[in-house]
């Protein structure tokens, strides 16, 4: 099933599909195209009531996509309907997705990311604004993230390569990877591991409980460490301050605090 809106603005597209794939791509253009192919049985049964419309709300289209779920018991004994969602829309589009174990990408830029799974994984190559992301099991990969940044988890690992805002970020046993801080950094996890490659403009407070934390701080960067393991171990490259850092000049405060993970402190080779 195959339809096209005439979106000469951005649109926010509202997504809506339990299993199978989901693809975003932006471009230079001012038309939404909505590609919807089913992939097993139960998917072409569902295909003639899935609904697919634009709508004219506010200062923006809203493109729904939405695709109903088999009842009965055939739900119970197969995982279908499984289809293959593919939208091409212009940049800066709003993306809202709805999942259970559909995984979700977008190429391009969106305006903003608000996405919802079970067990889906959810990538997203370039986010200009805000990103929410909850998922149960699915993994998090984030390429460009310009504003402030929410992810949780339990089991899927959350990767984020920079982030331009703030970020909050939780998991149980899922790794949380940031490779470059540009804003305040928040994170926790159980038994999850933790790393930031490069920190510098926030204030910075991790928390595990047997999982290991690692944080690099950029050159020249002033630092208020207050650093706690029970059992872990704790190595630092910096030396520790006296006080909270000064109001002037370029620095950050350090807090990480683990039970038994170990807890290491280093100077970044890498600048955000």
């Amino acid at each position: 099933m195959k339809k096209t809106f005439e979106t000469p603005t951005a649109p926010e597209l509202e997504l809506r599909l339990a299993a199978g794939t989901i693809v975003v791509q932006t471009e230079d253009t001012d038309r939404t195209e909505v590609d919807l192919e089913p992939l097993d049985e139960a998917a072409e049964e569902v295909l003639p009531y899935v609904r697919t419309e634009l709508r004219e709300t506010g200062s923006r289209p809203r493109v729904l996509v939405e695709v109903p779920e088999r009842r009965g018991l055939a739900s119970f004994i197969s995982r279908g309907p499984r289809f293959s969602l593919r939208v091409t829309c212009p940049h800066g589009a709003d993306a809202i997705v709805r999942s259970k174990s559909a995984d979700f990408e977008s190429r391009g830029r969106l305006g903003a990311l608000d996405a919802a799974s079970a067990s889906g994984d959810v990538e997203a190559r370039e986010v200009d604004g805000r990103t929410t992301v909850q998922t149960a099991s699915g993994d998090v990969d984030l390429g460009e993230a310009g504003g402030p940044v929410s992810v949780q988890t339990v089991s899927g690992d959350i990767s984020i390569r920079h982030a331009g805002g703030d970020v909050k970020a939780s998991a149980v046993s899922g790794d949380i990877q940031l490779a470059e801080a540009g804003g305040a950094v928040e994170a926790s996890t159980v038994s999850g591991d933790q790393r930031i490659t490069a920190a510098g403009r926030g204030a910075v407070a991790l928390e595990s409980v047997s999982g290991d934390v690692q944080v690099g701080i950029l050159r020249g960067v002033d630092v208020w460490l207050d650093v706690r393991s029970m059992s872990g171990d704790t190595t630092s490259e910096l030396d520790a301050g006296e006080g909270p850092p000064p109001a002037e000049g370029q620095a950050i405060e350090l807090r990480a605090q683990t039970v038994s993970g170990d807890i290491r402190i280093q100077r970044a080779a890498a600048s955000v």
